[in-house]
Order: structure tokens, then C-alpha cells, then sequence
């Protein structure tokens, strides 16, 4: 897939930052499993336990990477209109194109979290 260089780097920068936030996300469960482990007495009610938590990428870190992106790509978007994309797309699909399991973590967002605003900005 050819894209405008600007948007080459913005999308490695993305995957970085997404690595990094998921990581964190993972070094938290593993974490919380340990307790519930010693709490519950067994590793299987513990990973019972955290089945009902929401998913790792509902993490503040991850959605904070996910805005972060979302609102860049829009940014360029409009510094290049003839290369527009929407950033769903650059956000999951792109992705997936250098890294299919960041995308397929990302994609298991239950929601975006941004909107647009009254002037139809993203917010």
C-alpha cells in the first residue's frame, strides 16, 4: 500500500506508541492475576475473575494512543486532502499491513473514543 511519507511515519510512530501502551496493558493483568490468584486460591477463578473485566485495549494508556493518532491522521488529512483517509482505517487497517496483531488488539475497542464536535471537527 503506497502512502504519503508523512503518514508512513506517523503510522510507525503509532505502532510504537500502541506497543508500548498494550505491553503496559499486559504487565497490569499479569499483575492482577497474581492477586487474584492468591486471593481465590486458584489460577482458574482467577482468570474467571478477569474474563469480566472490559477488554485490555479499554486501558486509559491505549485510549489515549488511539486519540492521539486518530486526531494526527486528521490533522493530515487536512495538510494533504488528495491522500485523505479515514482514520479508522489508518488506525486498525493500515496497521494491520505492518503488524496484524497490534490491529487485531486495537480493533477489539468496543468504541471510538472521539467524537465530533457542532462545527463536524473531530473532538
Amino acid at each position: 500500500m503506497t502512502m504519503h511519507p508523512e503518514y508512513e511515519t506517523l503510522l510507525d510512530e503509532y505502532l510504537s506508541e500502541l506497543k508500548l501502551a498494550r505491553d503496559d496493558a499486559l504487565k497490569r493483568v499479569e499483575g492482577r492475576l497474581r492477586t487474584w490468584t492468591q486471593r481465590l486460591g486458584s489460577e482458574a477463578r482467577a482468570r474467571e475473575q478477569l474474563s469480566q473485566q472490559p477488554p485490555l485495549c479499554t486501558g486509559t494508556r491505549v485510549i489515549a494512543v488511539v486519540r492521539k493518532y486518530w486526531l494526527a491522521c486528521d490533522a493530515l488529512n487536512r495538510k494533504y486532502p488528495a491522500h485523505s483517509i479515514d482514520p479508522r482505517e489508518f488506525l486498525v487497517s493500515w496497521a494491520r499491513s505492518k503488524d496484524p496483531k497490534l490491529a487485531d488488539f486495537v480493533s477489539e475497542l468496543p468504541y471510538w473514543p472521539i467524537g465530533k464536535d457542532e462545527e463536524g471537527n473531530w473532538v
